[in-house]
């Protein structure tokens, strides 16, 4: 289940529906259309193997045109799909079994979820379509996300790096199978403009996956606490592979925290996702 909430919401709907009928449908019309925006992004994002999963993502608007649901949205979707959390958060896998970890591949994380892991839109009017063109499927050069990468790896092993009585933690882009625990794996980093005048700017969604092999959450939100004072709100510079500066992260904000048990019932991972605006020089 994915969950997030919007500030402001209610006041949005209510002068809404103070407006004008033509424009309420003017209204309705823009989030059915950034509904299936969303819906197709997602759909787009999902691993496919049969096509079932993706398949099965629908969206519906409700009565008053103002709220749409998207993603599993009857029980009966969302129990036969279970699985979409494994997707969607990844797994750690088991060394014993010689079952290698399955790194997380978000699509359920567009907007904010409803009770049968699905997504109810409740943005401000046009807002989810215009950010979906904006940023759904363009992903940033190589080297730009390279550098990205680098500089949340750099910030993730400064604030995760030994402090008496805390342990170090270790910092992959890719674990081994069989990968001791804990450990933090930067499972994904995707990019859209920022700034539709010029290509220098970019905002960048990262998402972070926790690894641990403790019983209960309480290992997996120490670290998860360690990486939000290592980089939330935070600022720096970009580097190149040769260590020159070729831009600057202008701010890194650590949007959603969450933790969700393993099938064994016992141990549990964690997952961040990072909002990092950058610049070019």
């Amino acid at each position: 289940m994915t969950k997030s909430q919007i500030k402001g919401v209610g006041r949005v709907r209510a002068a809404v529906k103070g407006m004008p009928g033509r424009v309420r449908v003017a209204v309705a019309r823009e989030i059915e259309a950034g509904a299936q925006d969303v819906l197709d992004t997602m759909r787009g994002l999902v691993p496919v193997r049969t096509g079932d999963l993706a398949a099965a993502l629908s969206a519906q608007v409700d009565g008053d045109g103002l709220r749409a649901r998207i993603g599993l949205l009857s029980r009966t979707a969302a129990r036969e799909r279970f699985y979409w959390q494994f997707i969607e958060f990844g797994t750690k896998g088991s060394a014993e079994r010689n079952i290698p970890p399955m790194p997380a591949s978000p699509f359920m994380g567009l907007g904010a979820g409803s009770q049968r892991a699905g997504h109810r839109g409740t943005d401000r009017p046009g807002d989810r379509r215009r950010a979906v063109r904006r940023g759904g499927a363009q992903i940033a050069d190589q080297k730009m996300t390279t550098e990205v990468n680098r500089w949340v790896y750099q910030r993730l092993t400064a604030a995760l790096s030994a402090v008496p009585p805390l342990p170090a933690v270790p910092v992959y882009d890719v674990a081994r199978p069989g990968q001791a625990l804990p450990y933090v794996q930067i499972s994904r980093v995707v990019a859209a403009k920022q700034d539709r005048l010029t290509d220098l700017k970019r905002r960048w969604l990262v998402t972070l996956s926790v690894w641990s092999a403790y019983s209960g959450q309480a290992e997996c939100l120490r670290i998860m606490g360690r990486i939000r004072g290592g980089l939330h709100r935070r600022r720096g510079d970009l580097t190149d592979d040769s260590g020159n500066v070729s831009g600057r992260v202008v701010l890194c904000t650590v949007l959603t925290e969450a933790t969700s048990p393993e099938p064994d019932g016992l141990t549990f991972m964690g997952q961040m996702s990072l909002e990092i605006l950058t610049e070019q020089l």
